[in-house]
Protein backbone atom coordinates (compact mmCIF):
# COMPACT_ATOMS: atom_id res chain seq x y z
CA UNK A 1 0.00 0.00 0.00
CA UNK A 2 1.83 3.41 -1.33
CA UNK A 3 1.06 5.55 1.76
CA UNK A 4 1.04 9.25 1.38
CA UNK A 5 4.92 10.51 2.73
CA UNK A 6 6.32 7.12 2.98
CA UNK A 7 9.41 6.01 1.72
CA UNK A 8 10.06 2.23 1.33
CA UNK A 9 13.98 0.89 1.96
CA UNK A 10 15.28 -0.66 -1.06
CA UNK A 11 12.22 -1.60 -2.88
CA UNK A 12 9.81 -2.85 0.28
CA UNK A 13 13.03 -4.86 1.31
CA UNK A 14 12.66 -6.73 4.88
CA UNK A 15 14.29 -4.19 7.73
CA UNK A 16 13.53 -6.47 9.91
CA UNK A 17 11.42 -9.90 11.14
CA UNK A 18 9.08 -10.82 14.30
CA UNK A 19 8.75 -14.64 15.93
CA UNK A 20 5.84 -15.00 17.77
CA UNK A 21 5.65 -18.16 19.84
CA UNK A 22 2.20 -19.41 20.91
CA UNK A 23 2.41 -20.47 25.05
CA UNK A 24 -1.01 -21.20 26.82
CA UNK A 25 -1.65 -23.95 29.86
CA UNK A 26 -5.57 -23.30 28.36
CA UNK A 27 -5.11 -23.95 24.39
CA UNK A 28 -2.52 -27.18 23.43
CA UNK A 29 -0.26 -26.27 20.72
CA UNK A 30 0.30 -29.69 19.77
CA UNK A 31 -1.84 -30.31 16.03
CA UNK A 32 -2.52 -34.09 17.27
CA UNK A 33 -3.74 -32.80 20.24
CA UNK A 34 -5.59 -29.77 19.24
CA UNK A 35 -7.28 -32.17 16.29
CA UNK A 36 -8.76 -34.50 19.18
CA UNK A 37 -10.01 -32.14 21.74
CA UNK A 38 -11.57 -29.86 18.58
CA UNK A 39 -13.24 -33.39 17.56
CA UNK A 40 -15.13 -33.78 20.61
CA UNK A 41 -16.01 -30.57 21.21
CA UNK A 42 -17.58 -30.79 17.86
CA UNK A 43 -19.40 -34.08 18.95
CA UNK A 44 -20.19 -33.04 22.48
CA UNK A 45 -21.58 -29.41 21.17
CA UNK A 46 -23.13 -31.55 17.99
CA UNK A 47 -22.16 -28.10 15.85
CA UNK A 48 -22.50 -29.65 12.53
CA UNK A 49 -21.01 -29.18 10.01
CA UNK A 50 -17.75 -27.82 11.42
CA UNK A 51 -14.55 -26.78 9.13
CA UNK A 52 -11.37 -28.34 10.66
CA UNK A 53 -8.49 -26.72 8.26
CA UNK A 54 -9.50 -28.42 4.55
CA UNK A 55 -12.06 -30.82 5.98
CA UNK A 56 -15.58 -29.89 6.81
CA UNK A 57 -17.24 -32.22 9.71
CA UNK A 58 -20.07 -33.96 9.73
CA UNK A 59 -22.22 -36.04 10.95
CA UNK A 60 -21.09 -39.05 8.34
CA UNK A 61 -17.64 -38.41 8.84
CA UNK A 62 -17.34 -37.30 12.57
CA UNK A 63 -16.65 -40.91 13.47
CA UNK A 64 -13.83 -41.73 11.11
CA UNK A 65 -12.23 -38.87 11.74
CA UNK A 66 -12.45 -38.89 15.47
CA UNK A 67 -11.32 -42.57 15.07
CA UNK A 68 -8.02 -41.15 12.97
CA UNK A 69 -7.33 -38.77 15.50
CA UNK A 70 -6.90 -41.00 18.61
CA UNK A 71 -4.73 -43.00 16.74
CA UNK A 72 -2.62 -40.24 15.60
CA UNK A 73 -2.23 -39.16 19.67
CA UNK A 74 0.76 -41.39 19.95
CA UNK A 75 2.38 -38.99 17.33
CA UNK A 76 1.98 -36.43 20.21
CA UNK A 77 5.20 -34.73 21.72
CA UNK A 78 5.38 -36.12 25.29
CA UNK A 79 5.22 -32.66 27.13
CA UNK A 80 1.83 -31.36 25.51
CA UNK A 81 0.41 -35.13 26.42
CA UNK A 82 2.00 -34.69 30.04
CA UNK A 83 0.68 -31.45 30.74
CA UNK A 84 -2.79 -32.24 28.91
CA UNK A 85 -3.13 -36.10 31.01
CA UNK A 86 -5.73 -35.28 33.06
CA UNK A 87 -7.69 -33.83 30.12
CA UNK A 88 -6.87 -36.47 27.39
CA UNK A 89 -7.95 -39.15 30.03
CA UNK A 90 -11.74 -37.73 30.75
CA UNK A 91 -12.32 -37.02 27.36
CA UNK A 92 -11.09 -40.78 26.49
CA UNK A 93 -12.81 -42.13 29.07
CA UNK A 94 -16.04 -40.41 28.80
CA UNK A 95 -16.02 -41.68 25.31
CA UNK A 96 -15.86 -45.05 26.66
CA UNK A 97 -18.26 -44.98 29.69
CA UNK A 98 -20.66 -42.49 27.88
CA UNK A 99 -21.14 -43.29 24.16
CA UNK A 100 -22.22 -40.16 21.77
CA UNK A 101 -25.65 -39.98 19.91
CA UNK A 102 -25.61 -38.67 16.52
CA UNK A 103 -28.75 -38.69 14.41
CA UNK A 104 -30.15 -41.34 17.11
CA UNK A 105 -27.71 -44.04 16.66
CA UNK A 106 -24.64 -44.86 19.24
CA UNK A 107 -21.10 -43.77 17.75
CA UNK A 108 -19.03 -46.81 19.30
CA UNK A 109 -15.63 -45.54 19.85
CA UNK A 110 -15.02 -47.77 23.34
CA UNK A 111 -12.74 -49.84 22.37
CA UNK A 112 -10.41 -47.03 20.19
CA UNK A 113 -10.41 -45.61 23.34
CA UNK A 114 -9.68 -47.57 25.35
CA UNK A 115 -6.93 -48.72 23.63
CA UNK A 116 -5.25 -45.21 23.81
CA UNK A 117 -5.85 -45.07 27.44
CA UNK A 118 -3.23 -48.22 27.57
CA UNK A 119 -1.08 -46.36 25.02
CA UNK A 120 -1.01 -43.25 27.00
CA UNK A 121 -0.68 -45.30 30.73
CA UNK A 122 2.26 -47.38 29.10
CA UNK A 123 3.57 -44.16 27.32
CA UNK A 124 3.67 -41.91 30.61
CA UNK A 125 5.40 -45.33 32.97
CA UNK A 126 7.89 -45.82 30.60
CA UNK A 127 8.96 -42.24 29.93
CA UNK A 128 8.52 -41.03 33.92
CA UNK A 129 9.88 -44.36 35.34
CA UNK A 130 11.84 -42.17 37.89
CA UNK A 131 8.90 -40.70 39.38
CA UNK A 132 7.22 -43.96 40.68
CA UNK A 133 7.31 -44.94 43.82
CA UNK A 134 8.22 -48.37 45.55
CA UNK A 135 4.90 -49.91 44.43
CA UNK A 136 5.62 -49.10 40.64
CA UNK A 137 2.66 -46.23 40.68
CA UNK A 138 3.44 -43.30 38.87
CA UNK A 139 2.81 -40.21 40.59
CA UNK A 140 1.08 -38.22 37.55
CA UNK A 141 -1.53 -41.33 37.49
CA UNK A 142 -2.07 -41.86 40.90
CA UNK A 143 -2.66 -37.88 41.26
CA UNK A 144 -5.20 -38.19 38.32
CA UNK A 145 -6.73 -41.28 40.02
CA UNK A 146 -7.19 -39.59 43.63
CA UNK A 147 -7.96 -35.76 42.70
CA UNK A 148 -9.55 -35.62 39.15
CA UNK A 149 -11.06 -39.08 38.03
CA UNK A 150 -14.55 -40.03 38.75
CA UNK A 151 -16.81 -42.20 36.95
CA UNK A 152 -19.61 -39.97 35.15
CA UNK A 153 -22.18 -40.92 38.10
CA UNK A 154 -23.18 -37.46 38.26
CA UNK A 155 -24.26 -37.01 34.45
CA UNK A 156 -27.66 -36.88 34.39
CA UNK A 157 -28.02 -33.82 36.77
CA UNK A 158 -25.74 -31.96 34.04
CA UNK A 159 -27.59 -33.65 30.90
CA UNK A 160 -31.28 -32.49 32.13
CA UNK A 161 -30.20 -28.67 31.97
CA UNK A 162 -28.43 -29.17 28.51
CA UNK A 163 -29.84 -31.76 26.50
CA UNK A 164 -33.50 -30.77 25.04
CA UNK A 165 -36.42 -32.57 26.16
CA UNK A 166 -34.41 -34.53 29.26
CA UNK A 167 -36.22 -34.72 32.46
CA UNK A 168 -34.67 -35.49 35.82
CA UNK A 169 -36.44 -38.93 35.61
CA UNK A 170 -34.66 -40.13 32.73
CA UNK A 171 -32.22 -42.79 32.98
CA UNK A 172 -28.38 -43.16 31.83
CA UNK A 173 -26.90 -46.12 31.77
CA UNK A 174 -23.03 -46.58 31.45
CA UNK A 175 -21.73 -48.40 28.60
CA UNK A 176 -19.08 -52.09 29.04
CA UNK A 177 -16.36 -53.00 26.74
CA UNK A 178 -16.78 -56.79 25.90
CA UNK A 179 -13.48 -58.65 26.56
CA UNK A 180 -12.40 -60.10 23.80
CA UNK A 181 -10.83 -63.15 24.30
CA UNK A 182 -7.29 -61.92 21.84
CA UNK A 183 -5.08 -58.87 22.94
CA UNK A 184 -5.50 -56.12 20.27
CA UNK A 185 -1.80 -55.99 19.06
CA UNK A 186 -1.28 -52.29 19.26
CA UNK A 187 -1.57 -52.88 23.17
CA UNK A 188 2.38 -52.87 23.74
CA UNK A 189 2.65 -52.37 27.34
CA UNK A 190 5.75 -52.42 29.28
CA UNK A 191 4.67 -54.28 31.56
CA UNK A 192 2.09 -56.99 30.88
CA UNK A 193 1.10 -60.30 33.34
CA UNK A 194 -0.71 -63.16 31.94
CA UNK A 195 -3.61 -64.00 34.22
CA UNK A 196 -5.66 -67.55 34.32
CA UNK A 197 -8.81 -68.06 35.67
CA UNK A 198 -11.40 -70.84 35.12
CA UNK A 199 -14.32 -68.62 35.34
CA UNK A 200 -16.26 -68.74 32.13
CA UNK A 201 -18.00 -65.63 32.26
CA UNK A 202 -14.84 -63.30 31.88
CA UNK A 203 -14.92 -64.13 28.12
CA UNK A 204 -18.51 -63.41 27.41
CA UNK A 205 -20.16 -60.22 26.99
CA UNK A 206 -21.89 -58.13 29.77
CA UNK A 207 -25.14 -57.40 30.14
CA UNK A 208 -26.51 -54.14 30.23
CA UNK A 209 -25.89 -53.06 33.84
CA UNK A 210 -23.02 -51.60 35.14
CA UNK A 211 -19.70 -53.46 35.32
CA UNK A 212 -19.75 -55.05 38.85
CA UNK A 213 -15.43 -54.97 38.49
CA UNK A 214 -16.00 -50.68 38.24
CA UNK A 215 -18.62 -51.26 41.24
CA UNK A 216 -15.96 -52.20 43.05
CA UNK A 217 -13.42 -50.56 42.62
CA UNK A 218 -15.29 -47.16 43.11
CA UNK A 219 -16.70 -48.62 46.04
CA UNK A 220 -13.17 -49.71 47.62
CA UNK A 221 -11.89 -45.97 46.29
CA UNK A 222 -14.76 -44.17 48.27
CA UNK A 223 -14.00 -46.66 51.50
CA UNK A 224 -10.36 -45.59 51.50
CA UNK A 225 -10.97 -41.93 50.72
CA UNK A 226 -13.15 -41.80 53.81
Amino acid sequence: VQLPGMKWVDNHKAVFTVDLVAASSVHTQDPHLDKFFTLVQVLEEQSFPFRLKDVIITESNVESELKGSMGNLRLAALGPTVCFCHQLLDKLILLIVRPPVIGGHIVNLGRAAFEVVAMLVSQIHRTLEGSQDQHGRNGLLASYLYYAFHLPSDMPAQLSSSVPHASSTSAYHSATLSRATGRPSSLTLARCRSISNSNPDLTSTPGSTDDEEVLKIMGGKVHIAS
